[in-house]
């Protein structure tokens, strides 16, 4: 059944929760496609609950796009040691059961067995919490015990925990086990070192997903002030060893929590939270959402990760608008594209030769008072979304850190022009797919480039999509969907 939107604000296709109205935080947990699902795992609170609750919800789906809502999978309760349910992960155990591991707040590591094929009941270990917290104890010198990502790696299994570097609390790291049976663990040493030319002395890693992606190896997360972030490098010895790092968010920016699984066709789906940036936001399930699963390969020529969006979005497609060989005058007036009225599309751009600076509008009002911008400028280097002309500006907060860490006070700063670096190789085709939906703009450009963003129109009629440019420019093609909505259906009993 479909469910109806909460929210004006509320996506048609990205992913939300319609049966819990409290998910602050909405991290995806615990993704594993099993028994021909994917299976996704999110954080919400349950406010009868105390310490806020934060419980681990479940979802289920065939294809992504018609999603089964199930009952809660883990609750903090009476007779477990932690009075929440933080980040952490799924996997396989040797025995072929399906594994939760995640971090218990209070307590420390824990881990939950499947009790069925279809992962609707968890039995948490009687052994729990297998790797207890540190605070207060010599150990909390020398490792943090936080995030739990943990895999098989020949006869034993391997955790990482996302942290900072310890004592000084200096630089991301995260600290490594091992363990023969899930419930004995031994520490070993930090997963990797910090580069002083990528991060700040004062970020962390948390939510840590490591896996290898074709040749290379992969760990991705967040620094709870930037938000998500990858490294790619090499797998030495039982070490990471990072060669590259890149972000994902950028100031102003709202990508959060990452979290992926490995599907039946050999793809990594990675979904994300995308966090709300209104000042008085609702705790409704329709302000929190989360962005568009992305399949992740590696692009050769650039040595970064490649990102699409799985081709079943394609099912979603409706109405489609074409406009072949559009010619910009060149004199920075918005040229309005008539037959595209909607706030949830698909869109794909080609232009041959980027010149100069482009600029699409989406979202924009009859009046042209409030748009969004998407702004491609290839002389400069740069790409992003300007939303300053999008909303109330009092309402909205796009702020340049996402989240405070203890004992660091960093000034909070307005930034609505989410940008970063961007450059076309000599002779390449700019390729630019943009996803509106409602409260979200996602943009690609040539598969190596990804942005999202949180907006927040106050017009009813911010419908209107608008081209213009300083330079007379020619865009090869321009297509446009109509899409249709996710659809889900609530199950009330276990």
């Amino acid at each position: 059944m479909s469910i109806p939107s909460p929210s004006r604000y509320t996506p048609k296709y990205h992913f939300y929760t319609p049966s819990h109205e409290h998910c602050r935080p909405f991290d995806p947990n615990g993704a594993i496609y099993y028994n021909g699902r994917y299976h996704l795992f999110y954080i919400f609170q349950n406010p009868q609950l105390p310490h806020r609750g934060n419980c681990w919800g479940h979802a289920s789906s065939v294809d992504m796009l018609e999603w089964v809502i199930h009952p809660p999978a883990l609750v903090p309760d009476d007779q477990s040691p932690e009075v929440g349910i933080f980040s952490g992960c799924a996997l396989i155990d040797k025995h072929g059961r399906p594994t939760l591991v995640y971090h218990g707040v209070g307590s420390g590591c824990c881990i939950a067995t499947a009790q069925d094929d279809d992962l609707i009941r968890w039995k948490k270990s009687a052994h729990n919490p297998v790797v207890p917290e540190t605070i207060g104890k010599p150990q909390d010198q020398v490792y943090h015990v936080f995030d739990p990502h943990v895999w098989r790696e020949a006869d034993h299994y391997v955790a990482i925990f996302g942290s900072r570097a310890k004592p000084f609390l200096q630089r991301d790291t995260a600290y490594m086990f091992r363990s023969d049976d899930l419930v004995h663990w031994e520490y070993l040493r930090p997963f990797y070192m910090p580069n002083d030319k990528w991060t700040e002395p004062c970020e962390d890693m948390a939510c840590p997903d490591f896996f290898k992606l074709e040749d290379r190896y992969v760990l991705m997360g967040i620094s709870h002030l930037y938000g998500a972030r990858y490294y790619l490098g090499d797998y030495i010895a039982g070490t990471f060893v990072p060669q590259s790092h890149h972000r994902l968010n950028h100031p102003g920016g709202s990508l959060f929590a990452p979290e992926s699984c490995l599907d039946d066709q050999g793809r990594r789906i990675v979904w994300f939270w995308m966090t709300d940036q209104q000042l008085d936001a609702a705790p409704q399930s329709g302000n929190q959402i989360m962005a568009l699963p992305r399949v992740m390969s590696l692009d050769a020529e650039s040595g970064k990760v490649h990102w699409e969006i799985p081709e079943q979005y394609k099912q979603l497609r409706g109405h489609e608008t074409c406009f072949d060989a559009i010619e910009l005058a060149g004199d920075s007036k918005p040229m309005r594209l008539p037959d595209i009225t909607s706030n949830a599309f698909e869109l794909e751009m080609v232009i041959s030769e980027m010149s100069d600076k482009i600029v699409l509008r989406v979202l924009e009002s009859s009046d042209s008072r409030e748009y969004a911008q998407i702004i491609i400028d290839p002389q400069a280097g740069i790409w992003g979304i300007d939303s300053s002309r999008m909303g109330s500006r009092k309402d909205v907060y796009n702020s340049n850190t996402i989240c405070q860490l203890p004992g660091i006070s960093l000034q909070q700063e307005n930034t609505p022009f989410q940008k970063a670096p961007f450059t076309l190789h000599e002779g390449e085709k700019l390729h630019l797919r943009v996803f509106v939906d409602c409260s979200v703009i996602e943009i690609f450009a040539n598969g190596r480039n990804a942005m999202s963003q949180r907006v927040y129109p106050t017009s009813l009629d911010c419908l209107h999509v608008s081209l213009l440019s300083a330079t007379k420019f020619t865009i090869d093609s321009l297509r446009c969907w109509d899409m249709g909505e996710l659809t889900y259906s609530i199950e009330s009993t276990r």
